[in-house]
C-alpha cells in the first residue's frame, strides 16, 4: 500500500512543514520532540495548542507524528507519542487530541488507546478527530 501524503494533498510542502516545526521549537507553550539514531533524526512529533482551526475548542493536540518508512516497526512512533502525552499531562492537560486520515492511521492510533470522537472531511479527504485520556 502506498503511503498517503495527506499534508501534500492539503497543499502543504516540505518548506511549510519545516517552517511550522521551527515555530513550534521556538515556542514557550508548544513542543517539538525528535527521535535520533546514531545522531540521525528518525522521527518527529509535535505538541501544539491547536492543530485544527475548526476545532480550536479542544486543546492541546498531538501533531505531525512522522517516522520514515525505513525506521517503522521499531516503536519509534510509540516513544514519540508517549513523550508528547507525558508533556501534555505535565502541562496540566487531562486529554490530548489529534486528527488523522481515516484508515490505517486511525487503526494505528487506536492500538495506543486513542478513540474517535468525530469524523470530518477536509480538502476531499476523510479524517478522524481522536482523543486520548491522559
Amino acid at each position: 500500500m502506498a503511503e498517503r501524503r495527506v499534508g501534500q494533498a492539503q497543499g502543504y510542502c516540505y518548506d511549510d512543514t519545516l517552517s511550522w516545526c521551527n515555530e513550534v521549537a521556538n515556542s514557550d507553550n508548544e513542543l517539538l520532540a525528535c527521535a535520533f539514531l546514531n545522531e540521525h533524526p528518525v522521527g518527529v512529533a509535535l505538541l501544539v495548542e491547536c492543530d485544527l482551526q475548526s476545532h480550536d475548542y479542544w486543546r492541546p493536540w498531538l501533531s505531525s507524528l512522522y517516522v520514515p518508512v525505513e525506521h517503522r516497526g521499531k516503536r519509534i512512533g510509540e516513544a514519540l507519542m508517549s513523550a508528547i502525552c507525558a508533556a501534555a499531562k505535565n502541562g496540566g492537560s487531562s486529554d490530548l487530541y489529534l486528527y488523522a486520515a481515516t484508515g490505517w492511521l486511525t487503526a494505528y492510533y487506536t492500538r495506543f488507546g486513542w478513540r474517535s470522537v468525530e469524523r470530518i472531511e477536509e480538502s476531499g479527504n476523510m479524517f478522524e478527530v481522536m482523543k486520548k485520556q491522559l
